[in-house]
């Protein structure tokens, strides 16, 4: 069943999500920036909402599949991006893809969720962690752990610089 107000709060936040990406100038553009940061924070609030309904339906692993794929395509749109733009900069390609891959940047994105030059996928990555993480915690039966390692992993980003100005 449809909830047709969630997804009117849905379009909202996209409309949101672009603003922020286009950033308007002015007082307007930061106080238009200033609400719109509030979207990403609801597509996962809305995603927790409806994930007991998930669970009983057992489509856990088809809705991981589904974001694995939509990160998988969306990183494969801004590489072939990225292998054109510098074709058409006649710039080094390799030595950026190497970059692109160092064993430092796999880490930070595997780790920090730090996705190396394509940060505004972030979202997308974190979202997967965290079904991957409430998916084995419900596969283990002990949901009450969330508790405890939720607050263990805030800090945990905090003190490796994450949250850091």
């Amino acid at each position: 069943m449809r909830a047709k107000n969630i997804d009117i709060l849905k379009a909202i936040c996209t409309f949101f999500v672009v603003c922020i990406h286009i950033k308007f100038p002015g007082t307007a553009g930061r106080c238009v920036t200033a609400v719109a940061v509030i979207s990403v924070p609801v597509f996962f609030l809305i995603t927790g909402y409806f994930y007991e309904q998930t669970v009983c339906r057992n489509r856990q692993g088809g809705q991981l599949k589904k974001i694995f794929v939509l990160l998988i395509f969306s990183g494969l749109i801004y590489l072939v991006w990225t292998i054109v733009f510098f074709a058409f900069k006649q710039e080094n390609l390799l030595n950026y893809l190497s970059e692109w891959f160092s064993t430092k940047n796999l880490l930070e994105l595997i780790f920090l969720n730090k996705p190396y030059r394509y940060e505004h996928l972030w979202c997308l990555l974190a979202i997967l962690y965290v079904l991957i993480i409430v998916w084995g915690v419900d596969r283990l039966q002990c949901r009450k752990f969330l508790y405890w390692i939720t607050p263990f992993l805030l800090l945990t980003g905090l003190a490796l610089g994450k949250y850091a100005l």
